[in-house]
């Protein structure tokens, strides 16, 4: 068996390498503080993740992993599961968080990949539950997981170091970052094109959109209204501004923009203005010395070439910071509504529209403080979860009081995905090998 794609100078022909994870027999309990640990592997929580048949007559097909795995070859890398804790964050709040609890449900236990970043697809066959799939980008490859049936395998459809995902899961595209010998690659991967019969090849099937000679760094939002898919791709010298177009099945270029920036913006979000015909490039934010209000620092595509060049300049950078004002060096910009963003600096997060100005409801803190500056923060209807090196913190975005946490000195947390379902590696201290788990709310 060998996993190809359609463009034969993108991604060469290659073996199947095949990671087999069987479960862990044995199972018990113990109670820790505030987690509930359970020692099987996998723990469903939600129809979404329940354990589902590996096919039926007649029906659509999936991965078969079980089938790469008879051709793999002749000594594929084996993985037995360790026993790895399934962790329930109990709640200590009240009121309108009373009740929420938050489950870190594990996928992928004694993960031996240097993983640099992961992503989830949920495939929907008509008639049938929906399949999870988890996707991950790593030094050596890039890896599919399936988290159904008894036992799971991980595939390698591509050699080439992976550094970003992004999964459109109605469409089942998903845009990655490469690194190749140095250069960057931003490619289009159909991810139905995984979906195959037990007997069959796995052509992946791969489009390159540009090549960089140095690094690459993209941002990707969906228009609410038209629900249009929008991809910002900054390279050295170079901002391109792209559409998904269904009908084709492809990217077509909006926008080409020169810059004089050899290095990518810290931060690159893109938002939805009203006004706007096409999304505008939040890049970090400022404030006023005095008054500290906020400014998001934006890059408007909309802008004729000539007007744009004006605001850039490679002395001032991507956050230009105006006399009296001071950059904040942003973490986090999110769209939580039409004229509403969720902005993160240092321990602090805060919420304004697109002018700065506070957009809070009455009753409502302005900021929400955490008690460690996150590394990354996420945005949920009802909180902002915060993860640091050795720390997830959630706080209500109604009280700002803390409603889960979770501390261990002895593990290392990342967020290696955030768009869609939230995916955790956890690295016990001493070990190589890292846990990959999926955050749900149950």
């Amino acid at each position: 068996v060998s996993a190809r794609v359609d463009d034969a100078s993108d991604y060469a022909e290659l073996p199947m390498a095949t990671v087999s994870l069987e479960d862990n027999p044995n199972e018990h309990k113990t109670r820790t503080g505030d987690w509930e640990r359970s020692t099987k592997d996998y723990v469903p929580v939600s129809p979404i993740y329940a354990n589902l048949p590996r096919g039926m007559p007649g029906g659509p097909t999936r991965p078969s992993l079980a089938g790469a795995s008879r051709a793999a070859p002749s000594r594929p890398q084996q993985v037995v599961v360790v026993p790895t804790p399934c962790l329930v964050i109990s709640t200590r709040a009240s009121g309108k968080d009373l009740g929420s609890t938050f489950v870190l449900s594990n996928v992928f236990a004694g993960c031996p990949l240097k993983v640099l970043c992961a992503a989830s697809w949920k495939y929907q066959p008509k008639g049938q539950e929906p399949f999870l799939y988890i996707i991950v980008g790593a030094e050596t490859g890039l890896y599919v997981l399936e988290t159904s049936g008894d036992k799971r395998e991980l595939v390698q459809v591509s050699r080439r170091k992976c550094t970003w995902l992004y999964v459109m899961d109605e469409e089942g595209i998903m845009i990655s970052i490469s690194d190749v010998s140095g250069r960057a690659q931003v490619c289009v991967h159909d991810l139905n094109s995984l979906l195959v019969g037990p007997n069959e090849d796995i052509r992946f099937k791969t489009t390159r959109l540009l090549e960089s000679e140095s690094r690459a760094k993209c941002a990707v939002t969906r228009t609410p209204d038209t629900g249009f898919t929008f991809l910002c791709v900054a390279v050295k010298h170079q901002l391109l501004l792209m559409q998904w177009y269904e009908p084709r099945r492809k990217f077509m270029k909006l926008k080409d923009f020169q810059t004089p920036f050899t290095e990518q913006p810290r931060m690159m979000e893109l938002l939805v203005l009203e006004g706007e015909p096409l999304p505008v490039l939040c890049v970090g934010a400022t404030r006023d010395k005095q008054t500290r209000s906020k400014q998001l620092s934006l890059v408007n595509p909309n802008y004729p070439p000539e007007k744009l060049a004006k605001h850039m300049s490679s002395e001032l950078g991507w956050v230009r910071v105006r006399s009296g004002r001071e950059d904040i060096f942003a973490t986090a910009v999110k769209q939580i509504g039409r004229d509403r963003f969720m902005l993160c600096f240092s321990n602090v997060a805060t919420f304004i529209d697109h002018n700065g100005d506070l957009s809070v409801s009455p009753g409502e803190p302005d900021k929400i403080i955490f008690e460690t500056p996150p590394d990354v923060a996420v945005y949920t209807p009802d909180a902002i979860i915060g993860f640091s090196q050795h720390r997830m913190e959630r706080r209500s975005v109604h009280t700002s009081k803390i409603t889960h946490q979770m501390k261990d000195t002895r593990e290392t947390f990342r967020v290696v995905g955030k768009e869609g379902n939230i995916i955790i590696e956890a690295k016990p201290e001493g070990e190589d090998s890292s846990h990959l788990y999926l955050l749900i709310r149950k």
